[in-house]
């Protein structure tokens, strides 16, 4: 009857994770050293190793999307950690502007939309301007750039005389209105899948908009079954 029953289970599993889908391997991610977090602790890559990364890119002094994209994260947290699969994911964001921002920023960014910056399951990582140039575009493929308010005028006045003019959300952001920048940082909205053996396998360009359901499903397609309780040691084979 045991070894029945551990069939079954088996075969069960085997099913359950036949439905998950296969997400191709697109490269590998970039490997970086000598970033901090947002507690200006200094943070390397292989620090997530085993882990599926959530990966993301931020500006915080933006009042687009990247408040949005950040209290979308949070409630996803909240969602892995309802399914026991906090300590297997591993949030990470870019800060990108690191010529004017680092770690203080970083954290109050995090705060202001609904995560403690002590809980080092979502980690904002800052970096040197030629690091972040590197990791990013070179590394992840996402594109940014800071402009001037001058320079995004002339840019919305020219997409709106050609038709491809699409209205950006504004978002409070009262570490932007307490500092006033001069200057915006656009950038692909851009999230990214990570899997336990560091290769990229899912990309969208709608950060903020996939849903934690869909989330969550890709990442259990990541992720190694875990151990069923009871089973260890028990010398079957």
């Amino acid at each position: 009857m045991i070894l029945i029953g551990v069939v079954a289970g088996w075969m069960l599993g085997r099913a359950a994770r036949q439905d998950q889908p296969t997400l191709p391997i697109i490269g590998r991610a970039p490997v970086y050293h000598g970033f901090l977090n947002q507690l200006s602790q200094p943070v390397n890559s292989s620090a997530f190793a085993g882990k599926v990364r959530l990966v993301t890119f931020l500006f915080p002094y933006c009042s687009g999307y990247c408040p949005l994209i950040a209290k979308h994260l949070a409630g996803v947290e909240t969602e892995l950690k309802c399914a026991g699969l906090q300590n297997r994911v591993q949030l990470i964001a870019f800060d990108l502007d690191p010529g004017h921002t680092g770690p203080t920023q970083d954290r109050v960014f995090l705060k202001q939309y609904g995560w403690n910056p002590h809980n080092l399951h979502w980690q904002f990582l800052s970096g040197s301007v030629a690091q972040t140039r590197h990791l990013v575009r070179d590394g992840y493929h996402v594109y940014y750039q800071q402009v001037t308010e001058s320079k995004e005028d002339a840019y919305a006045a020219q997409e709106k005389a050609a038709g491809t003019y699409k209205l950006q959300p504004h978002e409070l952001n009262a570490l932007a209105e307490r500092v006033k920048p001069n200057y915006d940082v656009a950038h692909m909205n851009s999230l990214v899948l990570v899997d336990p053996q560091g290769r990229v396998r899912w990309v969208s360009l709608q950060a903020n908009r996939v849903s934690g359901g869909h989330l969550l499903t890709l990442i259990r397609s990541l992720l190694p079954p875990a151990p069923e309780k009871g089973n260890e040691g028990t010398g079957l084979s």
